[in-house]
Formats: structure tokens, sequence, C-alpha cells
């Protein structure tokens, strides 16, 4: 380019070019900062979201449900060890009513920890799709972000760039 289309010694095609790069670097380095930062919270979740799609949350190894299932176990033998203490208190261990009551109270806790798999299964696969979009939409933000920082910094060059034609003359 010739000199009367330079600006401060440098033409506006280098600047911008120039302005660009150092803005895309900028980008690109809180990008990669944000990736290393979530990499292994991304991958745990992941590795639990594929072991509930193959096994339907029955036999995923994912910690939250084991807890899920061992605490509603120990709910369940509490409750029950409770009743047997009430229903000594009321004389009524060992009748038909005193038993029916245990065995309710067992079974109840039974399905309500054989449903926990389950529940948690259903909540984990309702959160992928917008997981799997959410990745894309912030990776499509940040280009789109990118994308008009440069432009604006073009245009800035660009009206520097007339301004000292303009001046020139």
């Amino acid at each position: 380019m010739s000199s009367v289309y330079s600006a401060g010694g440098k033409s506006a095609e280098a600047g911008a070019e120039s302005a660009n790069t150092e803005a895309n670097k900028d980008l690109s380095s809180m990008a990669r900062g944000f990736a290393n930062e979530t990499k292994g919270l991304r991958q745990e979740l992941i590795t639990q979201m594929g072991d509930i799609l193959k096994t339907g949350g029955s036999q995923a190894q994912v910690p939250m449900i084991a807890k899920a299932v061992e605490a509603s176990k120990q709910a369940t033998s509490k409750a029950t060890q409770g009743l047997d203490a009430e229903m000594a208190r009321a004389g009524l261990s060992g009748t038909p009513f005193g038993i029916m009551m245990k065995n309710n109270a067992r079974q109840s806790g039974s399905l309500a920890t054989s449903q926990i798999p389950t529940n948690i299964a259903q909540q984990i696969l309702a959160m992928i799709p917008n997981f799997i979009l959410g990745q894309g939409q912030t990776a499509m933000g940040g280009l789109g972000g990118a994308a008009s920082n440069s432009t604006s910094q073009a245009n800035t060059m660009t009206q520097g760039l007339f301004k000292s034609v303009n001046l020139g003359k």
C-alpha cells in the first residue's frame, strides 16, 4: 500500500490484522483457560452420563446414586427399628397387626430405595441435551464475539484511516 493510505507508519490493513490477531489470542487464551479449569468435571459428567445411557441408571457407577441408595436403606432400617420399639410399647409386637405394619414399612422403604437409581438417571438424562447443546452454544457465542470484536476493531481502524486521509488533503 502507498504511504497515502497509512496512519502512524502502519497501514490500516496491517493494523487491523494486528488488532484482530491480538483479540483472537486473548479470546483463545480465555477459552483454553476455561476448558482447562472445567476439564475434570466435564470428563466425569460425560462418563457418568454414558454409564446412565448404557444401563438406564440401574447399574450405573454414579457415586450420587450409590450414596442415595445407601442413605435410603439406612432410613428404612431406622424407621423399622423405631416402629418395632413403638409396637413393643403398645404391646402389639408379634401380633398380626404389628407384623403387617412392620412389613408395610419395610416394603415402602424398599420400593422407595429401588426407585432412586431410575429417578436420578431420568434427571441426568434430561440434562444431557442441554449439556451438549450448551457447550456448542458457548463455543459459537465465543466465535461470534470474536468476529464482532474483530469487525469493530477493523471499523475503528478504517475510520482512523479515512480521517488521516481527509486531514492530509
